[in-house]
């Protein structure tokens, strides 16, 4: 069954979406991806110390359809010198929660 052609438009744009703005390369295990990394979108807690800041990831929902909460991704030292990855402050996270998924691409909240 083909796509529709608002679908099909859906996926090219989604795909070209990921290209223009995928600002991360990531492991997932041994499985390395593409993902738009916003980092420190939303704090919870207090503003201080003790609050939280929270990253997101935005990926296509082929790549996450074997994610789970709880799952750990990290940088690609294949595409990362040494140096890069410690200036990046964070290089791993946790998966925390979906936040949307609209069939063609996915956000996920990470730890």
């Amino acid at each position: 069954m083909s796509l529709s052609r608002f679908a099909a438009l859906e996926a090219k744009t989604a795909a070209l979406g990921m290209a223009a703005f995928g600002n991360a390369w990531l492991l997932n295990g041994a499985t390395p991806f593409t993902a738009i990394l916003d980092r420190s979108v939303a704090t919870l807690g207090e503003y201080n110390l003790t609050g939280e800041r929270r990253d997101r990831i935005t990926l296509p929902r082929s790549v996450a359809a074997s994610f789970v909460a709880g799952q750990s991704i990290a940088a690609d030292p294949a595409r990362y010198t040494s140096a890069e990855i410690t200036a990046m402050g964070k290089s791993s996270w946790k998966l925390d929660h979906v936040d949307t998924d609209d069939g063609t691409l996915v956000t996920w909240w990470l730890k």
